[in-house]
């Protein structure tokens, strides 16, 4: 009963077109951030700030950590493990292509 009365409202207001075009906006930014990811996996392999053996990037330090991003304490600093983080590489202005490595 409840659950019909909720559709006939969000009917009348037009919620699902609403919603449809929140959905598309949300698979919009999932294709850019899975672009970003792929772009940030390649960089980082190829990086002389990225240190395999931790998963943490030598170069870039935050001041304070972050909830929803993985890092590690550095004295008063904080480091990002872009092992598990590659966006961040894919748009690393501090980004340096191992020696030998084409840019």
């Amino acid at each position: 009963m409840v659950t019909q009365v909720a559709r006939a409202i969000g009917l009348k207001l037009g919620l699902p077109k609403l919603l449809g075009r929140k959905e598309d906006e949300v698979a919009e930014i999932a294709k850019v951030l899975a672009g970003m990811m792929l772009v940030g996996v390649e960089k980082r392999a190829r990086c002389i700030h990225y240190d395999p053996s931790t998963g943490l990037c030598r170069f870039l330090r935050i001041a304070y950590p972050l909830p929803w991003m993985s890092v590690d304490k550095d004295g008063d600093e904080y480091r990002i493990r872009v092992s598990k983080h590659p966006e961040i590489c894919s748009v690393c202005p501090f980004w340096k292509p191992i020696d030998g490595d084409e840019e």
